[in-house]
């Protein structure tokens, strides 16, 4: 008998064997399982996560809750949501719930899901967030979710098996938000060099105007620009466009209809507010961060909306 055990060994999944009533119930196998052996978008990963879809919508809403208590815990990120207006905050917090199921879907793809990281990695850049602080958030993120699926009423060994699969779209979801970021760095380097490159040139033929093309430049180059504009302030205190690329033209005008001018002038509202004026008042780079939440600039918020416009330096 002990011979005809050991000439099946090679075939089992585990080195040993329990007897009878042992295996039934709660009795729990280890498990063997490599994660790096299940392809994370196969059907046995399919299935698995087919399974906890139900647990999902369950502790969604609690994982959301608990993903932003964490971040708001880190200054850099802390401030960047701090300029969202509620409304904008209450999207934000579904769109992070819409996140979580397509990450954890069945019927996810490992292309559809490496365009969905790269586009948030670039969103993650352009909002000015630092790949450090995304990393941190990617492990409260991580450790978040295991503590979701531990909640599962499951055996060891299935948890096993699932977390690996989980554990491998995290970490593809991480390299490839990354690479989004990157794409964006890059993108502003290549722009500083072809703009260092485009006034020499320019400097040799003399043809054109400069600053119309570099704003050309920038708007074909940066992702997330709609528009951009060179302004000087006539003898009146009257700021006007010298050469503007995208949207500007359109957005001016329709700034100029509904009464609102890019003026000196003390009555103006929005004085010390436009970051156009207190750029021109102070000689330094000035932002809004977010039209939705300057008060002084209501009337403007709605406008700019209109045009894809949500900041402006």
């Amino acid at each position: 008998a002990l011979y005809e055990a050991k000439s099946q060994k090679a075939n089992r999944p585990h080195w040993w064997r329990c007897h009878g009533s042992l295996c039934e119930g709660g009795f729990e196998q280890p498990s063997l399982y490599l994660p790096s052996e299940l392809d994370a978008y196969g059907p046995k990963a399919s299935d698995l996560l087919i399974q906890i879809q139900d647990h999902l919508q369950h502790v969604g809403a609690q994982f959301v809750r608990e993903f932003y208590a964490e971040v708001h815990q880190r200054r850099e990120p802390s401030a960047i949501l701090g300029h969202l207006s509620a409304e904008e905050y209450a999207h934000l917090q579904d769109k992070q719930m819409e996140h979580l199921r397509q990450l954890l879907s069945p019927a996810t793809s490992e292309s559809q899901h490496q365009a969905q990281a790269a586009q948030l990695g670039q969103v993650h850049a352009l909002i000015g967030l630092d790949a450090s602080e995304m990393i941190l958030a990617m492990q409260d993120y991580t450790s978040l979710v295991h503590r979701a699926i531990q909640s599962l009423p499951w055996r060891s060994d299935r948890r096993t098996e699932l977390m690996g699969v989980i554990g491998e779209r995290l970490k593809r979801e991480m390299h490839w938000e990354l690479q989004g970021m990157r794409q964006i760095e890059q993108a502003r380097q290549s722009v500083l060099a072809n703009l260092d490159s485009m006034a020499e040139d320019w400097s040799r033929k003399q043809e054109g105007s400069l600053i119309a093309m570099a704003l050309q430049a920038l708007l074909r180059h940066l992702h997330g620009l709609r528009g951009a504009a060179y302004g000087e302030a006539d003898a009146h205190g009257q700021i006007s466009p010298v050469a503007e690329a995208g949207v500007v033209e359109i957005y001016l005008s329709d700034l100029s209809q509904s009464g609102v001018a890019l003026t000196f002038d003390p009555q103006n509202p929005q004085v010390g507010q436009s970051s156009t004026v207190r750029a021109w008042v102070t000689g330094q780079i000035a932002t809004v961060p977010n039209y939705a939440t300057v008060d002084t600039l209501a009337d403007v918020a709605p406008i700019a909306r209109k045009h894809g416009i949500r900041s402006a330096a």
